[in-house]
């Protein structure tokens, strides 16, 4: 049996064909470290793709707090008439492909939030199932310890013969 088998046997807690593999226990092991190397990758990948969104809107407030005072600075030149128009189309030139500049890192940052959501869903889901995995591990495991405790002779007691 392979490892993908027994990992989804590991999902399914199938332990007759959990003990019918030589060496499940290492192979189970295996899995579960497995799961912790994805998860613990999901996680930085995450959190690193978080920041860059978070870093990415940061810069686009910025780049709009730093072009809106040179607007209203144009603007009021503009009512005073100190400048000319060719200073006047430079200034509005420079403001305009701020704003551009902005805009599309708004837009990237959008993008980049997306992904997020994503990395976020598989984080999710990834460490769902690593738990599962190492839940039911655990089940079968110790399941094989009480069976080494029960003693082979006398069956198992019952519910009903119990008051």
């Amino acid at each position: 049996m392979s490892e993908k088998d027994l990992g989804k046997a590991l999902l399914q807690l199938d332990a007759a064909t959990l003990a019918s593999i030589p060496d499940a226990r290492q192979q189970t092991w295996n899995i579960l470290a497995r799961d912790r190397g994805r998860v613990r990758l999901l996680t930085v990948l995450t959190v690193c793709v978080w920041l860059l969104a978070a870093l990415l809107i940061l810069g686009g407030l910025v780049g709009f707090g730093m072009i809106i005072p040179k607007q209203v600075k144009l603007m009021q030149d503009l009512e005073e008439g100190k400048l000319t128009p060719a200073e006047r189309d430079s200034i509005q030139r420079t403001v305009l492909v701020g704003f551009q500049k902005g805009t599309l890192m708004i837009a990237f940052s959008v993008a980049v939030m997306s992904l997020t959501a994503v990395f976020t869903l598989l984080l999710i889901f990834a460490s769902r199932r690593a738990t599962l995995r190492q839940v039911n591990a655990s089940l079968v495991e110790i399941s094989e310890q009480l069976k080494q405790l029960r003693p082979t002779g006398n069956p198992p007691p019952s519910a009903a013969g119990t008051a």
